[in-house]
């Protein structure tokens, strides 16, 4: 029996039907590289009076078998046994469990499974759920919660935690906190930056309405207060007040797939002199509790865009949980000009910080290219796709801002973790742009690869402070572009991220040539692009000197070469050198012990003579191995490393590093001192490491 979750060809559909009428747009389904499917069916419906049983399919579809973690969730008033099972998925097999599920009430009940990934740490994968309307004469059972009616469903939390009365004629303050239940974590969350009306009842003849008197917005701990509250109608008679609480602001807004925002209030509030204080709660017992986690999470990315660059994109709706079969982001257009659109949330996704970020990431596109279909990349794929999908130019760009936009907001690499390998391949570690998720496939365009338009993004951003694989280091010498490249997007509104590249180059915008080095590294090169010279000059004195070569020298490739550089036998006594087997070598001039050199020679130069030697070339790599034992190293970057604390604190296989200083050897620790350019430094480590550097080039440009 095909599996429902995750089939290729909804989305296909979806897009198709979408996409048929020219005003409308939608973005291919979020996609993650697939670990498994699952779907969860009633064996025996449970009713009042019996128990039921409902069977979770699951199949392996990465090719890997894959042990598991099933949480069975419930309300109160629905039992699930056993509460948690581990089980063992073998590759490309069906393996089915059961639970049983009792209810004890007239209700709407709520029975979920979320699936846990048991390797190396546990990481969650995806929720699937069933929901029961339960009578007494009868079940209604559905895969997505029913519309809200009082008669089925409880009241949600709104409890009055304290009052204090005043005198007669006193004004009344109402207060409160308004906080969902997050059961992924097991705790409760405030709810930030909620809409909070407070509205008067008001007789209407044989009715009675609502209507606003104050309005307000939840703080950071989710509390809000009404202060100066009347209690005294014309008539004399006490007023009647209800505090109101919804996924609301100016930003955005949470609706269920009925079109209802999500809100929660009070019972009548008969007035009265004095404060009161109230507890507004989404919980367990509430279908859509967890779509304040989509609000919150939307809200962390709109808050990020207004503190890092005074971005603000207009309103914007989102639907959860969809009943549309997927994950997207659509908008309708007129004559070019986009005027509704809306985000579409999947109940798998419920806890996911990654999808919601992905299509929040296509609206904000939306907006930096001027709510304008017609500037919109305009791509020809229409299938489904993932990091390393080979597509087009437009597509590419327009999928692997969303996948960066998802990095951004959270500062971190990792949120490309839907591999099984929860860390490998990342946004920053990873080589996509070949097709391939091994690297091994045999594109060479990177532009037409998603995920190598993420990773060149992520780059040109990210700092040695952003979360991946190695913290408090950056693997490329580009730190904190973010401005200059929204800059170029507002500006340029490029179809292809080749024009981001072109325009850096032609602008000699900042680094432009260790920005191009980012795009060839991700499969998009600029061909026939010298990289920038500079020159620097290092000063000898006689006796011994540590010299590192803090620049990329045409024609210096051995010992040799540089003793003549440094002026041979009239200026040098010799030069050490550590060989391949890790032991020091001496020239002294001549044939012997002529050693190969690597770009940025270290050596101990021992000097008959002061001497000042200018150096010209182009930058070395920001990335220095070293290996156990002895290694003499220089510092190939300046700007990210100023002292000698902070080279050892990039590797904790650094034990010791001696540094020279007017002739005289010494160490760290204890002795600390400045990293200076030219200057080469011994370094014993433990282990094998690679020290990633960030900075710019030693010297000026000539």
């Amino acid at each position: 029996m095909r599996l429902a979750i995750r089939k290729v060809g909804v989305l296909l559909g979806i897009f198709l039907a979408l996409t048929a009428w020219g005003g409308t747009g939608a973005f291919p389904r979020w996609e993650e590289p697939p670990v498994l499917l699952a779907e969860l069916h009633p064996v025996r419906t449970p009713t009042l009076s019996r128990t039921g049983t409902y069977e979770l399919r699951l199949r392996s579809v990465d090719g890997k078998a894959h042990r598991l973690l099933v949480r069975w969730r419930s309300n109160r008033s629905l039992r699930a046994f056993p509460e948690t099972q581990q089980l063992y998925l073998p590759a490309g097999e069906i393996v089915s469990v059961r639970v049983s599920a009792s209810v004890h009430r007239s209700g709407d009940h709520a029975l979920i499974a979320d699936l846990f990934l048991l390797e190396g740490k546990e990481r969650y994968l995806l929720r699937v759920g069933r929901f029961l309307r339960v009578t007494e004469s009868g079940v209604q059972e559905s895969a997505l919660p029913f519309p809200r009616d009082p008669t089925w469903i409880p009241p949600l939390e709104r409890t009055l935690l304290r009052g204090r009365m005043a005198a007669p004629g006193e004004p009344m303050s109402l207060s409160g906190t308004l906080v969902y239940f997050d059961d992924l974590i097991g705790e409760e969350l405030p709810v930030r930056r909620a809409t909070v009306e407070l509205r008067e009842i008001l007789p209407a003849g044989n009715f009675q309405i609502e209507t606003t008197v104050q309005t307000t917005e939840t703080d950071a701990q989710g509390r809000f207060r009404f202060l100066d509250v009347p209690t005294v109608a014309e008539d004399g008679s006490p007023r009647r007040y209800r505090i109101v609480a919804s996924l609301n602001n100016s930003l955005l807004l949470v609706m269920d797939r009925f079109g209802r925002t999500y809100a929660v209030g009070t019972d009548e509030i008969v007035a009265a002199p004095g404060s009161f204080e109230y507890r507004l709660r989404w919980g367990p017992e509430d279908p859509g509790y967890m779509a304040a986690h989509v609000f919150l999470t939307v809200l962390d990315a709109a808050e990020f865009l207004e503190r890092e660059l005074g971005f603000v994109r207009r309103k914007l709706p989102v639907e959860y949980p969809t009943g549309r079969g997927a994950t997207f982001y659509q908008w309708s257009s007129r004559n070019g000009e986009i005027n509704a659109e809306v985000i579409y949330i999947l109940f798998d996704h419920t806890g996911r910080r990654e999808p919601v970020l992905h299509e929040y990431g296509h609206a904000v596109a939306t907006a930096v290219y001027g709510y304008n279909s017609h500037a919109l990349p305009q791509p020809q794929y229409q299938g489904p796709h993932s990091f390393h999908t080979v597509s087009d130019e437009g597509f590419a760009l327009q999928e692997g801002w969303a996948e960066w936009f998802a990095a951004l907001v959270d500062d971190s690499a990792l949120n490309a973790k839907s591999y099984t390998n929860a860390d490998l391949p990342n946004i920053e570690t990873n080589a996509w742009w070949t097709g391939r998720i091994e690297g091994n496939g045999s594109n060479r365009r990177g532009e037409i690869v998603e995920g190598a338009v993420a990773s060149v993004l992520w780059d040109l951003v990210d700092t040695p402070l952003s979360l991946d694989t190695t913290p408090g280091e950056d693997d490329d010498p580009i730190v904190g572009m973010l401005p200059t490249l929204w800059g170029l997007f507002e500006e340029l509104r490029p179809q292809t991220i080749l024009t981001v590249r072109d325009v850096w180059y032609e602008r000699r915008l900042p680094q432009w040539w260790e920005v191009l080095e980012i795009f060839a590294t991700h499969g998009m090169a600029l061909e026939g692009i010298a990289p920038p010279e500079y020159r620097f000059t290092v000063s000898l004195h006689a006796g011994p000197n540590l010299l590192h070569v803090p620049l990329k020298v045409e024609g210096l490739l051995r010992m040799s070469d540089l003793y003549e550089v440094l002026g041979g036998a009239e200026t040098v006594n010799a030069l050490i050198a550590l060989n391949s087997e890790g032991k020091f070598q001496a020239y002294t001039g001549g044939e012997a012990n002529d050693l190969a050199l690597e770009d940025g020679p270290a050596v101990i130069a021992v000097m008959k003579q002061a001497r000042e030697v200018t150096f010209v070339g182009t930058a070395l790599p920001a990335q220095v191995p070293i290996r156990r034992g002895l290694n003499l190293i220089g510092v190939p970057l300046t700007g990210g490393i100023s002292m000698l604390s902070q080279l050892k604190a990039l590797s904790d296989r650094i034990a010791l590093i001696v540094y020279e200083q007017g002739g005289r050897f010494r160490a760290y620790p204890p002795l600390e001192t400045s990293v200076v350019g030219g200057k080469a430094y011994l370094i014993v480590a433990t282990g094998d490491a690679l020290l990633n550097f960030s900075g710019l080039p030693w010297g000026e440009e000539p």
